[in-house]
């Protein structure tokens, strides 16, 4: 009934074969057709191509890790770390990473929430992040000349629930509510 949504995979232990288990069924609510061999997914994006984290958008097909469930018009990010990955094609300009979104915030302590942002690993912005707004990154072009995946890191080191500042009872650990991400060549 399922074998067209499972690829077959020995295990040797009954606690991975839960987890196994666990994990095809999360993959199954995907979506059919949706590449899970490779990160970012299957298919390539477009330069331009403006990727929405509200509950209509697209987003979920491109996180890997730390997001909370879509909100009606953003994300959250859960944690102090959020990873994205996104298969891009080749190119010789330099590629902007535009995001726009509100930091969690909470006056007086926390009036700016600080993200620093990787691509690949590597650091290419720190960003102050206040009231909703957009917040640029300049990729090198030596990290699109070939395409490929580009896993963009969020780490925001002054997460904190909303139930710890006091605020609500929420105990997810928010830092920055994505209303979108869009990745444009330069020139």
């Amino acid at each position: 009934m399922f074998e067209h949504l499972f690829r077959v995979v020995p295990v040797r232990s009954a606690a991975l074969t839960l987890a196994a288990g666990s994990l095809a069924v999360a993959l199954s609510s995907c979506g059919e057709g949706t590449d899970f061999s490779k990160p970012g997914g299957s298919k390539e994006y477009t330069y331009g191509t403006k990727i929405s984290f509200a509950q209509s958008g697209a987003a979920t097909s491109y996180q890997v890790s730390g997001w909370s469930k879509p909100e009606p018009q953003f994300t959250w990010t859960e944690g102090d770390t959020a990873v994205l990955a996104i298969r891009v094609p080749a190119s010789d300009a330099p590629v902007v990473l535009r995001a726009r979104g509100a930091g969690f915030l909470n006056p007086p302590e926390l009036t700016i929430q600080p993200i620093e942002v990787l691509v690949n690993e590597k650091k290419v912005a720190e960003w102050q992040v206040g009231d909703a707004s957009e917040y640029t990154a300049m990729i090198p072009p030596e990290m699109v000349k070939s395409g490929g995946v580009l896993t963009i890191t969020f780490k925001m080191p002054k997460a904190i629930s909303p139930k710890a500042a006091g605020q609500t009872e929420d105990p997810r650990v928010l830092g920055f509510s994505v209303h979108e991400i869009e990745l444009r060549k330069v020139g």
